[in-house]
């Protein structure tokens, strides 16, 4: 599925961004970082807007975009708390890539959760039904 190897190709390169240590390796980086992530929010997307009826897909877009509203107020000051502790005296070990880490293990969770049977069976409803029909939400 395509989601799995946004998720997977994003974690490896969230893991690179924590342990780089020089220019060209943040480029050796990122390009394939930002090709797997690329795929990840539009396959969700698809995904789940064809798991819900057409009379609710205005409830799940706002719902959507208020989580990404709410992680990307949340998400800042917890980074940059997590940074300066790990960068202050006062850390067990000195990590700047901390918050990079942080990210790459909640990535491997998301793709954990994808393995998830009833995830598995709604992407398998939503590969055979045809354009425009609606898949339940829940598989028997």
């Amino acid at each position: 599925m395509t989601a799995r190897l946004g998720l997977g190709v994003g974690a490896l390169g969230l893991a690179g961004f924590a342990v780089v240590t020089t220019p060209t390796m943040l480029y050796v980086v990122m390009v394939p970082y930002i090709l797997g992530w690329g795929l990840v929010s539009p396959a969700i997307q698809a995904l789940v807007t064809r798991a819900v009826p057409a009379s609710q897909q205005g409830i799940l877009q706002g719902t959507m975009s208020s989580i990404m509203t709410a992680t990307g107020v949340v998400a800042p000051p917890v980074g940059a708390t997590v940074f300066g502790y790990f960068v202050s005296p006062a850390a067990p070990f000195q990590f700047p890539g901390v918050g990079f880490a942080l990210d790459s293990v909640m990535f491997v969770v998301a793709l954990a959760l994808t393995l998830r049977p009833s995830f598995i069976a709604v992407a398998e409803m939503a590969k055979a039904a045809p354009e425009g029909t609606e898949v339940p939400a829940k598989a028997e």
